[in-house]
């Protein structure tokens, strides 16, 4: 291992420093480093480290040290390693292969029996290690999911999510975070292909949720930001069932719509989040021409806007004078009132509802 690294330092000089400082981890058994600084070389440069020079740092280095390094930075890199390959079935036998022969097929039994007789130091480092490996093993089945979507397997990525959702809850633990975003990631590329805008727009708040501001670059790629930013906008403006953007529009994420071809949307969640109609209007009549998802919901969107408007007036009034006169129902300029009025208390109920259990 430590000849590989000298191997790579002669044969990209430019890249010397980065090869230097895993070589100096290595050679002093800086296990814990070194799981940071492989992870850390990896995630700072995808440039470099992608095609054969990832999987070459897996197959050469990271695989033969494995036992030493952190689980769930192992892993990571597995994954990395996996989508450095081009051909689909080719990553999903990659995959398959090292998952089976670095993590074992029974370690959420392992980690449930090493939990219960952890009453020593090694039963207590057993059970760690057999936490981690079913961790482990969830995330690999999680990218075999993504994997199976992308190359067009629709059923067969429905029945690995459902079968990572029984092990997550099953776990005889607290899952690390990670865990969780990759499996909302998953579920939301899921829905995205094959569900509707709610489902996406639930499972993209979840992911984002559960995924670090700096993760969310997808391999360093910028564009794929503004790609997921501008469909969870679209997936909340045309989905039937949500009428609350005010956690949307806290996440930094929605910054990334600004001087882009999107920027109209951030204003858009802006004005549904306000119930501002007249603001709507405006920016509905700039960009419907443009954009099809508006002309395509335009119905729809005037309803909705509606609805929003009525919300935020029931919202506005002080705590002991919940009673909404009809002359200030009257200025949202709508029809069939008494409908409208059903609607808003509906989406004001559900809205309270799930603020309180996210509590």
């Amino acid at each position: 291992m430590a000849d590989w690294l000298q191997i790579q330092r002669t044969t990209f000089p430019d890249k010397a420093a980065v090869f230097e400082k895993l070589a100096a981890s290595f050679n002093k058994k800086l296990w814990y480093q070194l799981s940071v600084d492989v992870l850390q070389a990896v995630q700072d440069d995808h440039a470099f480290f992608s095609g054969r020079v990832l999987v070459g740092l897996w197959s050469d280095f990271v695989l033969k040290c494995q036992d030493k390094l952190k689980r769930l930075d192992v892993v990571r890199l597995l994954i990395a390693a996996t989508r450095a390959h081009d051909d689909n079935a080719a990553a999903i036998a990659f995959l398959t292969q090292h998952r089976d022969s670095v993590f074992a097929d029974d370690t959420v039994e392992k980690a449930e029996e090493a939990k219960s007789s952890s009453r020593n130091v090694k039963a207590i480092k057993t059970a760690n290690t057999a936490m981690e490996d079913a961790q482990a093993r969830i995330m690999c089945d999680l990218e075999l999911a993504t994997l199976k979507l992308k190359g067009g397997d629709s059923s067969g990525a429905g029945d690995q999510l459902d079968e990572c959702k029984v092990a997550m809850d099953e776990f005889p633990g607290v899952l690390h975070t990670a865990i969780h975003s990759s499996f909302y990631r998953t579920n939301m590329e899921f829905q995205r292909a094959h569900g509707t805008a709610n489902g996406f727009f639930e499972n993209a708040l979840m992911f984002l949720a559960y995924t670090p501001k700096e993760e969310l670059g997808f391999e360093g790629d910028e564009k794929e930001q503004v790609r997921l930013a501008s469909d969870i906008g679209l997936a909340a403006l045309t989905g039937d069932n949500v009428y609350n953007f005010g956690e949307l529009l806290q996440h930094p994420i929605v910054e990334v719509l600004r001087d882009t071809e999107y920027e109209w949307l951030a204003d858009m969640m802006a004005t549904f989040h306000h119930g501002d109609i007249d603001t709507f209007h405006k920016i509905f009549k700039q960009h419907a021409s443009q954009q099809a998802v508006l002309s395509k919901n335009e119905a729809f969107l005037e309803r909705k806007i509606r609805i929003m408007s009525l919300m935020e007036i029931a919202f506005q009034r002080p705590s002991d004078e919940r009673t909404v006169p009809f002359a200030d129902i009257a200025k949202v300029r709508i029809t069939q009132i008494v409908l409208f009025v059903l609607c808003a208390a509906v989406h004001i109920i559900r809205s309270i509802t799930n603020h309180l259990i996210n509590q």
